[in-house]
């Protein structure tokens, strides 16, 4: 029940939970020993705002897991659409 009425409230926000580029960018700064290159996992994704962020801030790959498919299946097509398909992986986990 609880899981219904977060999804519910949040199905049409650009991002499921509080934050923006600029402070996606501030904790990506922050990371001082990342490889060139580096795998970066995005759990509870959501429709994939700051997984997208990440990926423009980096040259690495980055796997985004959530619960919820039908926001999987927004994050699924910014990545086909802005041709981040071979460096960002999309992953339903079940509940």
């Amino acid at each position: 029940m609880e899981n219904e009425v977060f999804l519910e409230l949040h199905k049409d926000l650009p991002r499921q939970g509080p934050a923006d580029i600029k402070s996606t960018r501030k904790a990506f700064s922050l990371l001082k020993s990342l490889s060139k290159e580096p795998k970066i996992l995005d759990t509870g994704c959501g429709t994939g705002m700051q997984t997208i962020d990440l990926i423009n801030l980096t040259s690495g790959t980055i796997v985004a897991v959530d619960i919820h498919q039908p926001f999987l299946e927004n994050l699924k097509q910014k990545v086909k659409q802005k041709g981040f398909s071979a460096r960002i992986n999309v992953i339903h986990i079940p509940n």
